[in-house]
C-alpha cells in the first residue's frame, strides 16, 4: 500500500515539471501558495540557518503576485516569518538534507532550481501521505477480517479522497495533520486492549495541533474522552502533550510576542463571518465541496454517526471512543462552516475536512464492514467514481477548483484534450 501509493501520487511530477520548466511558471508543481512557506522553510534552516524568509522575500511575491506582500507571510520584529504553524516545514527537513547538503540547489537564480524545491515538498507529502496510508489499513484491519474488502477499502482512501489530490500535492498542513491523526486513531484504538497506549496519544495529538491549529478540537474531545474513561491516565497524557504546548506558547511568544498569539491572530485573520445557511449545504451537496459528489462512500460516515447514538452494539468496545471522535469531527465542520473561507478557496473538494478524512474513512468503514453482495457491487461503483474524481483533479485540474464553480460541476468535468 506504501509503495503504490507513492508510485501513483508521484506518477505525474516529471510532467508538472516539464509543463512549469516550459511556461516558466510555478503551478503545475504549486497547487497553492499556501504550500510555499513550508515548502522553502527547509531551504532557509539546513542553507540559512534560519526560520525568516528576508533573504527569499522578492523570491516569494513572484507566488502571489496579486497583492503587495505575500498573504502567507508576516512581518515581525525579527523578520518575515511563516503565518502558518512551522512543524510541516521542520518534518520535511530529512528528505531535503542530502541534496541541500550536496549543493543540488544552490541558489534561486535559475527558474529550475525554484522547481526543484517544489519537486522535494511534492516527494515529502506524498511519503506521509503514503505512510497515512499504510496506518488507515491497520486501523481498519481491526474492525474485519476480510482482507480483500480491507485492501479496496484503503485503497479508496489512498485514490478516492483528497489524500490523493490534497495532501499528497505539497507541503500543506492537511498532510502532516493527516498522518499524525492516522497515528493517532492506531494508538487510541490500541489503547481500547492496552491502556498504556493512552499516554502516547497525548504527544501525537499534541504534534496534531503543532502543525494545524483546529486539531484543538480533536484533542479536547477526547481529553474528555479520557477524563471520563481512564481517569488514572489522564495526568500522565497530559504530561505527554505538555512538550508541544511548551514549544507551540515559546514559539509564538519568541516570534510574535505573545504566548496566545499565533500566525493567524498576528495578521487579524479570525473571520467567522460566513452564514451557515450558505456553508452547511455547500459541505453537504454542492458538486464541488461535498462528500457527495467528490467522495461519495465517505457519506457513510453520517450513518455511522447515527447507529453509534442508536445502539451501543456497534463498533463493540470502540463504541464511546467512536462516539467523541465523531463529535469531534462535527464541531469542527461547524467551525470551518464558520469561516470566511469554508470552501478552500481555490483548492479543489472539500479541501478543509482533508484532516478528518482518517477518521471519517474509518466510521464509512464500520458500515462498509457488514456489506452483503449487492452493498459491495454499489460501494466497488461509488468507489471507481471516486477513483475517476481525483485523478481528474490531480492530472486536469492541477488540484484546484475555484470558489466560483461551488455550484456547478466544472471541477468535476473531464479534460476536451489531453494536458
Amino acid at each position: 500500500m506504501f509503495f503504490l501509493s507513492t508510485g501513483v501520487y508521484l506518477s505525474n511530477i516529471y510532467t508538472d515539471f516539464k509543463n512549469n520548466m516550459g511556461d516558466k511558471m510555478f503551478r503545475h508543481l504549486m497547487v497553492s501558495a499556501d504550500i510555499v512557506p513550508n515548502t522553502f522553510l527547509p531551504y532557509l534552516i539546513v542553507k540559512e540557518k534560519t526560520i525568516a524568509f528576508d533573504s527569499i522575500y522578492k523570491l516569494t511575491k513572484r507566488f502571489d503576485s496579486t497583492v503587495e506582500k505575500p498573504y502567507f507571510l508576516i512581518q515581525t520584529a525579527s523578520g518575515y516569518k511563516s503565518v502558518y504553524p512551522i512543524l510541516t516545514g521542520i518534518m520535511a527537513l530529512p528528505f531535503y538534507f542530502v541534496p541541500l547538503v550536496l549543493n543540488k540547489i544552490p541558489t534561486f537564480i535559475y527558474h529550475e532550481n525554484i522547481l526543484k524545491v517544489f519537486i522535494l515538498g511534492r516527494i515529502t507529502a506524498t511519503i506521509y501521505t503514503a505512510a497515512s496510508v499504510f496506518l488507515f489499513y491497520l486501523v481498519i484491519d481491526r474492525f474485519s477480517s476480510d482482507t480483500k474488502l480491507k485492501i479496496f477499502f484503503t485503497l479508496f482512501y489512498a485514490f478516492g479522497t483528497s489524500s490523493w489530490s490534497i495532501a499528497s500535492r505539497g507541503l500543506w498542513q492537511h498532510t502532516t495533520s493527516q498522518f499524525f491523526i492516522s497515528i493517532f486513531l492506531l494508538l487510541a484504538l490500541a489503547s481500547l486492549k492496552s491502556p498504556k497506549f493512552l499516554s502516547y496519544t497525548g504527544l501525537v495529538l499534541g504534534l496534531a495541533v503543532l502543525v494545524r491549529p483546529t486539531n484543538i478540537i480533536l484533542a479536547l474531545t477526547y481529553s474528555i474522552y479520557i477524563f471520563t474513561r481512564q481517569r488514572q491516565l489522564f495526568v500522565k497524557f497530559i504530561a505527554f502533550a505538555l512538550p508541544a504546548a511548551v514549544f507551540l506558547f515559546v514559539y509564538n511568544y519568541i516570534v510574535f510576542g505573545s504566548f496566545f498569539t499565533e500566525g493567524y491572530g498576528a495578521r487579524n485573520d479570525y473571520n467567522w463571518s460566513t452564514p451557515l445557511s450558505e456553508s452547511l449545504p455547500g459541505f453537504l451537496v454542492s458538486p464541488a465541496r461535498s462528500f457527495l459528489f467528490i467522495s461519495p462512500p465517505l457519506l457513510l460516515a453520517f450513518y455511522s454517526m447515527y447507529k453509534l447514538v442508536k445502539t451501543k452494539e456497534f463498533a463493540g468496545a470502540a463504541n464511546v471512543l467512536l462516539k467523541h471522535l465523531s463529535c469531534a469531527f462535527v464541531f469542527t465542520l461547524f467551525l470551518y462552516a464558520k469561516w470566511y473561507t469554508w470552501d478552500g478557496a481555490n483548492a479543489f473538494g472539500y479541501r478543509m475536512l482533508s484532516d478528518y478524512v482518517p477518521i471519517i474513512g474509518l466510521l464509512s468503514f464500520l458500515t462498509v464492514a457488514n456489506f452483503k453482495k449487492l452493498g459491495k457491487i454499489v460501494l466497488f461503483v461509488l468507489i471507481l467514481y471516486s477513483f475517476y474524481v481525483h485523478a481528474n483533479a490531480v492530472f486536469y485540474k492541477k488540484s484546484r477548483c475555484s470558489k466560483e464553480n461551488n455550484w456547478n460541476f466544472v471541477c468535476l468535468s473531464p479534460p476536451t484534450k489531453l494536458w
